[in-house]
């Protein structure tokens, strides 16, 4: 029975439709984009949680995975920006700097412009470098900026290479069904 499921995986990575928890052998060679934010809200359960941040980066480099996150640079601001006081009460902080200044240290975290829509970076650099996209987002708003045949191409494309997630407690649980696509070479 071991030797079969073994058999499957080798299979899977041949072919290119490794599930999330299958292949070191693809997995070494892939990115993960973290969604920063989405990913510590939902740890937090609509709070901050920069825990949540570093166990998912954690999760994905014990699996071999090179990682990348991104959070905007307002969540790490200590004063509000001029003009923009009674907003950036409501922003959300985060809730430990010590951990995000230890991802950024390590070049695992990664912070966007205050003014810039932080999801386009990480659809940006995924896209790059043929990565998948760690966030429970679907990216509508994203997509629905677009037209015609660019809103079907990104609306496949975000589909095919976003792991949606949970925590269960501090135990980062990505989508057991979600299949990696085919890596592609050539751009």
């Amino acid at each position: 029975e071991r030797e079969r499921e073994r058999e499957r995986e080798r299979e899977s990575e041949r072919n290119g439709t490794a599930t999330v928890g299958e292949s070191r052998a693809v997995s070494s060679r892939g990115l993960i984009v973290v969604d920063g934010p989405n990913v510590a809200m939902k740890h937090g359960k609509s709070s901050f949680s920069a825990a949540g941040i570093r166990i998912c980066v954690d999760y994905w480099l014990s699996r071999g995975y090179r990682v990348v996150t991104f959070l905007p640079q307002h969540y790490v601001m200590n004063k509000p920006q001029p003009g923009r006081s009674s907003l950036a009460e409501y922003m959300p902080k985060v809730d430990a700097p010590d951990i995000i200044k230890n991802l950024m240290e390590r070049d695992l975290l990664f912070l966007t412009p205050p003014q810039d829509y932080d999801d386009s970076y990480c659809i940006k650099y995924a896209r790059m470098y043929d990565g998948c996209i760690v966030s429970n987002d679907r990216y509508w708003d994203y997509v629905n900026k677009l037209d015609g045949v660019r809103k079907k191409k990104a609306r496949h494309w975000i589909r095919s290479h976003t792991i949606s997630f949970t925590f269960v407690i501090d135990d980062f649980l990505p989508n057991p069904d979600f299949y990696f696509p085919r890596r592609q070479w050539s751009k």
